[in-house]
């Protein structure tokens, strides 16, 4: 993927900007990109969060080179390539008293009538549901 950026920004100007979700940190990306930087340092790397919601229309409007995004849809446009480069784990956490506590598995059917500690709409990590 670095080489392919790198490639991409010789054949044009040496500013590669990034937008990503809040949560980008916590991902191995940011190590990607330090990675980039100082093996490329002719590239001034600009990295800015955005939430979800707009990343893809930033991205399609030429605000950013790149984004970093959470892809719960196949439906993308034809000009937009994507690379997996991580995956999220998801996990309920109850207290040892919950009835479903004790369990290894849980359905999301199981849970639909508990209440959920989220992030805002715009973070779209309730979309694949």
């Amino acid at each position: 993927m670095m080489d392919d950026l790198s490639q991409m920004k010789e054949e044009n100007a040496s500013k590669l900007v990034l937008h990503g979700i809040p949560s980008m940190p916590f991902y191995a990306i940011i190590s990607e990109i330090a990675g980039f930087k100082k093996g490329h340092r002719q590239f001034e790397v600009k990295v800015e969060e955005e939430e979800a919601d707009i990343l893809l229309e930033n991205l399609l409007k030429q605000k950013c080179d790149i984004i970093f995004a959470r892809q719960f849809t196949s439906k993308l446009p034809q000009n937009v390539e994507t690379i997996t480069i991580d995956r999220d784990r998801w996990v309920v956490v109850l207290p040892s008293t919950h009835y479903l506590a004790d369990r290894n598995s849980i359905s999301l059917e199981e849970l639909s009538d508990e209440k959920f500690l989220q992030l805002s709409e715009q973070t779209q990590l309730m979309q694949p549901f």
